[in-house]
């Protein structure tokens, strides 16, 4: 939003350079073609401050992943597949915003209850999400979550708790607005798009007036 009110700043102060310009010009009966091109030059500058503004919310996506989990002792965690299973299990990765759907298995045939721990205190509570209970070695429970919370995270078996069962999940933040530096580059772009424009026209001016 920032970067669009300094794009509309520097478009009229662009514009307004160029009828500046065209106010003095008309009188020495300039060709239209000229005056054509002052008018493209001034329009352009909006165009390039525009272009160079800053980073913009990446749109949400679904993250995908199959689990197994295993609470037997010595072979407890999770894994991509039932013969990766390990403790601490693999990391989950995710951009905020994203839906993370998992396909959940139970590789030694017991219970288990899979927990986003966000508020990281260990336990499943009202702060969590939680799949419903699975323990199927072949049909997979499918739970889904948003992953809005930005930061590392740990993602646990509530039945066998987080000393037997856990994992890290990993939630890349992003966001919409430039920062105060990109703000800046803009506001500099667009005043040396115009502060070119208006030397080009001037330098064209001086040298047709020089023609005999």
């Amino acid at each position: 939003m920032f970067n669009f009110l300094i794009s509309a700043k520097v478009y009229q102060a662009g514009f307004a350079a160029a009828r500046g310009l065209l106010s003095i010009m008309h009188p020495m009966r300039i060709e239209i073609g000229f005056l054509t091109m002052v008018l493209a030059v001034a329009t352009l500058a909006p165009a390039v401050v525009l272009a160079a503004g800053g980073p913009v919310a990446q749109p949400s996506a679904t993250k995908t992943y199959t689990l197994y989990g295993d609470g037997t002792a010595g072979q407890n965690g999770w894994g991509f597949t039932a013969n990766t299973v390990t403790y601490p299990g693999p990391t989950l990765y995710a951009n905020q915003g994203d839906t993370v759907s998992l396909s959940l298995f139970s590789k030694d045939g017991m219970g288990h209850i899979f927990v986003v721990d966000w508020n990281s205190d260990g336990i499943k509570n009202g702060a969590d999400v939680n799949s419903t209970q699975f323990s199927s070695t072949t049909t997979a429970t499918a739970f889904s979550f948003t992953a809005d919370q930005a930061g590392t995270h740990q993602y646990f078996c509530s039945l066998h708790t987080a000393a037997v069962q856990k994992g890290p999940l990993i939630v890349n933040a992003t966001g919409g607005g430039g920062t105060p530096s990109s703000d800046n580059t803009t506001l500099i772009i667009g005043g040396v798009v115009i502060v070119v424009a208006i030397v080009a026209v001037v330098a064209a001016v001086a040298m047709r007036r020089k023609k005999p």
